[in-house]
């Protein structure tokens, strides 16, 4: 999971710097896909999501800062995805992006898929 925030990190400064707002960038199709997948990952589903005012582009940078501390303490994957930092920061980007709701996740995927065939 570390590799897929740090990617997700990098993905904002790229939506960033094509000039998306934090409105879009925040329910950008790959940011709720990614978003579902991080969830699953740190197994968080069963968990509320906490109420965040922060968008992705200030919150997931605090999100890879911290995971880059977990994996410095030398934690095993499954350990550093089910950590509580790691959950706490999932659950917050959960409620930024809304990505449980399993429409806005369907239409998500559809969009990505969209995109990638060039639509």
């Amino acid at each position: 999971m570390s590799g897929l925030v740090f990617a997700f990190n990098e993905c904002l400064a790229d939506l960033a710097a094509h000039g998306l707002c934090n409105d879009e960038i925040d329910q950008h199709p790959i940011c709720v896909a990614w978003t579902d997948k991080l969830d699953d990952l740190s197994r968080s589903r069963r968990l509320e999501p906490i109420p965040c005012d922060e968008p992705l582009t200030k919150l997931v940078p605090r999100f890879a800062d911290a995971m880059r501390s977990l994996c410095k303490e030398g934690l095993d994957t499954d350990t550093r995805n089910r950590h509580p930092i790691t959950q706490d920061f999932v659950r917050q980007v959960v409620h930024v992006t809304g990505s449980r709701s399993t429409v806005k996740l369907f239409e998500a995927l559809d969009a990505c898929k969209q995109m990638v065939a060039g639509q």
